[in-house]
């Protein structure tokens, strides 16, 4: 948008009976706006051949999941466990430990 379109946004925008709720409900917005955006941004940075839809694999559609390495890096991660468990091998980990 042009600085005149957003000065004349401004003014419409003044010129409404706004209460501090919809004052709030309109930032919300805005700021959700923003991250998504933030959020697009990364998923971008992801090669093509790597990227997916992140919402396919989890509800929170953080950026992490819309690359499919990281995906099967889980998979494969959680299989191995399983395997594990199966054996009986299955080290216990504290999740203190995970962070380390």
């Amino acid at each position: 948008m042009t600085s005149v379109a957003l000065n004349n946004l401004w003014n419409y925008l003044q010129g409404l009976q706004l209460t501090a709720r919809n004052k709030d409900w309109l930032m919300e917005k805005l700021h959700e706006s923003k991250q998504e955006q933030a959020l697009s941004n990364e998923i971008v940075k992801i090669p093509k051949r790597y990227r997916t839809d992140p919402y396919k694999v989890s509800p929170s559609g953080d950026p992490y999941w819309a690359d499919i390495r990281n995906v099967k890096d889980l998979k494969k991660v959680l299989q191995e466990a399983d395997e594990e468990m199966k054996q009986g091998t299955l080290t216990p980990v504290k999740v203190e430990d995970l962070w380390r």
